[in-house]
């Protein structure tokens, strides 16, 4: 019988709630149907581990090819599965060590065949099918039932090393990403006291207002930072990943092969876009020295940087700015202020690129939008766009007026833009009739769907409209 038959007879079970790993099976598996099958595995079982500890104390030293390493393996893990149950014959052993039907005693076979203590309880009353995934063995210490509610039962992801090693980092974290232990401690307590806190119990609510406002105010700075150190880092991995994707592009150019086939050939686990943004970072000089701005900010700099070959390419855009700081030499405190003077520039060159794409100036002032940023206003993309709408309303709309009195001193919006809007939203109401209009062509069986109320309203809507027009 192969190896392969064995394990076809083999069958796992499913852990039982409650049980710790490490704990000893009072319940055997009954794996394999007949004494002729036992026997044979012994006997197999026998000459491998021989084999292996010959081939071990013959050439430890030797470098092993890859087919002899894989093979060795093989041999490994078939042990393994045929170790992951007692063999048994069907019949019922005594503790005396009665001799079964192939000559072989209860005692040889607990010999021969190792008591796996981890081996769990079928819950079900029914083995389950092998599917040639073994459990990842857990580390020293680490229990599959949950510690606290925070924790899942392991055994729902032993079988994936990777999903394993990232709970396992993620739950046992109790403030070491962050560095503050007692403050985490301070967080956890305080949850956890008043966790079936409801309106009707609550005794003192303005103390707990107190306490938690201040819990707040010390735990978010310290998230902030902690996010900000992580995505720094990640950052600054990912420009060294995009060092090795330019190599590999060069090599690629060299075999005369397509590089965006090759890629996508060899690496489904990025996105092609992302590599290329790391790409971009990866050549220009000295930029790994400003990971720690994060790769949205670098990449939306880089990609306006006119000259690439100085000594340090993205230091000198920021001087000309106005931005001037030592890397080497920053606080914390520092890092957040350049971050804020980073995106000010960066929302400066969405303005510009958007001018470029409509064709339309609105003449903004730098300073203006910088500070604004700096003060904690984002101006976004619906900022933008708002500012863009007043103008092609209004040729001698002032952004820059607009920005001052209603953006940073939090004015009244100006009633204007709600009365463009609506005048725009006319010409979107017409490419939405002409788009069903399109649809009735090309699905005339749609036809009879609308109603002679809807095509009448419809059209009085129309002539309102167009009267109201003329008459201006």
């Amino acid at each position: 019988m192969s190896i392969k038959e064995v394990k076809e007879k083999t069958e796992t079970v499913i852990p039982g709630e409650g049980e710790q790993s490490g704990e000893k099976n009072d319940k055997c598996v009954d794996a394999f149907s007949d004494a002729k099958v036992k026997k044979e595995i012994i006997k197999k079982l026998n000459k491998k581990e021989a084999k292996m500890a010959d081939k071990k104390e013959e050439g430890q030293d030797q470098v092993k090819d890859p087919e002899s390493v894989l093979s060795e393996s093989a041999v490994t893990e078939d042990i393994k599965v045929a170790e992951s149950c007692e063999v048994t014959t069907g019949e019922t052993s005594s503790s005396e060590g009665n001799e079964d039907v192939d000559g072989i005693t209860d005692q040889e076979n607990s010999d021969k065949i190792k008591d796996v203590k981890n081996t769990p309880t079928i819950t079900d009353g029914k083995q389950k099918p092998f599917h040639g995934k073994q459990e990842v063995k857990l580390p020293d210490g680490v229990e599959t039932v949950p510690r606290n509610e925070e924790e899942i039962d392991i055994t729902t992801i032993q079988n994936s090393e990777t999903l394993l090693d990232v709970y396992l980092n993620v739950s046992d974290d109790y403030g070491q990403m962050h560095g503050d232990l007692d403050l985490e401690k301070a967080v956890m307590g305080f949850n956890l006291k008043h966790r079936n806190l409801t309106v009707a119990s609550i005794q003192d609510p303005k103390q707990i207002l107190k306490e938690s406002t201040e819990l707040i105010k010390r735990y978010i700075p310290v998230l902030n930072k902690s996010g900000h150190i992580a995505a720094g880092i990640m950052t600054k991995y990912g420009i060294r990943l995009g060092m090795i994707f330019d190599i590999q592009k060069i090599a690629v150019r060299k075999l005369h092969i397509n590089w965006t086939d090759w890629y996508k050939d060899n690496h489904s686990s990025m996105s092609l876009r992302s590599a290329q943004d790391y790409m971009m970072l990866a050549k220009i000089p000295g930029i790994i020295k400003y990971a720690f701005l994060g790769k949205e900010r670098l990449v939306e700099i880089c990609r306006v940087l006119e000259d690439k070959t100085v000594k340090d390419p993205f230091k000198s855009y920021l001087e000309n700015k106005g931005v001037v700081f030592n890397p080497q030499k920053i606080d914390y405190e520092k890092v957040k202020d350049a971050r804020k003077h980073v995106d000010g520039i960066i929302a400066v060159i969405q303005i510009k690129k958007a001018e470029e794409k409509k064709d339309l100036q609105l003449n903004v002032d730098e300073k203006i939008v910088r500070k604004l940023v700096n003060m904690g206003i984002d101006i976004n993309n619906t900022i933008i766009e708002k500012l863009f709408l007043l103008k092609e309303y209004n040729k001698d709309f002032n952004a820059n007026t607009y920005l001052v009195d209603v953006i940073q001193k939090g004015g009244a919006e100006d009633k204007l833009f709600d009365k463009v809007k609506k005048i725009k939203s006319l010409s979107k109401l017409s490419g939405l009739i002409n788009s069903n209009i399109k649809f009735i062509k090309e699905n005339p069986d749609f036809r009879n769907q609308v109603g002679d109320n809807t095509m009448e309203a419809l059209e009085d809507s129309v002539r309102e409209i167009k009267a109201l027009i003329q008459a201006t």
